[in-house]
């Protein structure tokens, strides 16, 4: 993309008073963008001298293999007007077989002591699921958020991945109760309250979001570029509404308890069988195990908590979920997969929950009176 480009989306997007929104986030994508800094730096430098009618934040996602000696002190100037995530699959061991061998070129003390509470991205591949737990424990060593992505090329519907997937969700739901004061990874930390399914929009493709190509073309996110999809799909995808949701609604999974926090990308679904909503039963097994364990973690934190009289508010909503999820998703749909129950909680465990609920109720109703 030249400065030109670059610089007439930016003064579009900040200075237009139409645009119904106060803040922007003016993200560079790569591959890795601090390949091309002499341009980051001059579009940065250019917008950081004039005024705009709207807020806006730089960002980047990087690898951090190139954030040494002019780029790591202009990022560390500019640490409050630039930030960053940091992509990073775990342990050396894990980072070099996703990342060919780039662990010791990389500053993880640099990004910790820079951003408060910064985000990394830890992508899990077939080869490093078996190390998923180790890797987890090791990037929350160094006090980071964690979002968790899965790499394409692993096979759900295997026995064996899904096996090897609960041996380290076991471990985390352990390291979680050992550490509570660890926020758990995004893999461990669904909102299972929001179970159902309801006719919400799993991101913020083509409506909070848009994407410009190299030559300034716009297009509803990464995913829809003509590199991910090609240029006819890529073209086709200009056109879509993004606002209506019923577009984006899979109608086949309408009565699966786990729908609304079950991860979907439209530019894959689309890429994968032209249509944005049709989602990839590949991850089924995944989710559920997933669901499953999140269910035991929060309810073991509850069940822990009510020991020590510090239940809160919040607990007593996720208390119907956790038993709806354990009751739904149990071992049934794993019974040619696992040869005893998996993150299920005891019948004892599950009427003291209920009847922590019960209570939590009757004291709000007599707060309310």
């Amino acid at each position: 993309m030249s400065f030109e480009t670059a610089i007439n989306i930016v003064e579009s997007s900040l200075s237009d008073p139409s645009n119904d929104y106060d803040e922007c986030l003016i993200d560079f994508y790569g591959g890795e963008p601090f390949l091309n800094f002499p341009l980051m730096k001059k579009i940065c430098e250019y917008v950081w001298s004039k005024k705009w009618i709207k807020s806006y934040l730089f960002f980047a996602t990087t690898n951090g293999t190139l954030i040494h000696g002019e780029i790591r002190d202009w990022l560390l100037t500019n640490k409050e007007k630039f930030h960053v995530a940091l992509s990073i699959d775990g342990n050396k061991e894990m980072q070099d077989i996703n990342r060919s061998k780039s662990f010791s070129k990389i500053d993880l003390h640099f990004f910790k002591e820079t951003w408060e509470d910064l985000e990394v991205k830890m992508t899990i591949s077939k080869e490093t699921l078996p190390s998923l737990a180790e890797g987890v424990i090791y990037l929350h060593s160094f006090g980071f958020k964690i979002r968790n992505n899965l790499a394409y090329g692993i096979d759900w519907f295997e026995p064996e991945n899904i096996q090897i997937l609960s041996q380290e969700l076991n471990k985390m739901i352990d390291y979680y109760l050992e550490h509570p004061e660890v926020k758990p990874c995004s893999l461990m930390d669904l909102k299972i309250e929001d179970r159902g399914y309801s006719e919400k929009k799993w991101c913020r493709v083509g409506t909070h979001m848009v994407v410009f190509d190299v030559d300034g073309k716009n297009y509803p996110c990464h995913g829809f570029l003509p590199t991910s999809i090609g240029k006819e799909k890529a073209e086709n995808s200009r056109t879509f509404n993004f606002n209506l949701n019923e577009n984006l609604l899979d109608l086949k999974c309408k009565d699966c308890l786990l729908y609304n926090f079950c991860p979907t990308c439209y530019a894959s679904n689309y890429k994968e069988s032209n249509s944005i909503a049709n989602r990839n039963l590949q991850h089924c097994n995944f989710n559920k195990a997933r669901a499953l364990a999140c269910s035991f973690l929060q309810a073991k934190k509850i069940l822990v908590s009510e020991q020590s009289s510090i239940v809160n508010k919040e607990d007593y909503s996720k208390i119907e979920s956790i038993i709806q999820i354990q009751n739904q998703i149990t071992v049934q749909h794993f019974k040619e997969i696992f040869l005893e129950p998996i993150f299920q909680l005891s019948e004892l465990e599950i009427v003291k929950l209920a009847n922590i609920k019960s209570n939590g109720a009757e004291t709000e109703s007599l707060s309310l009176t």
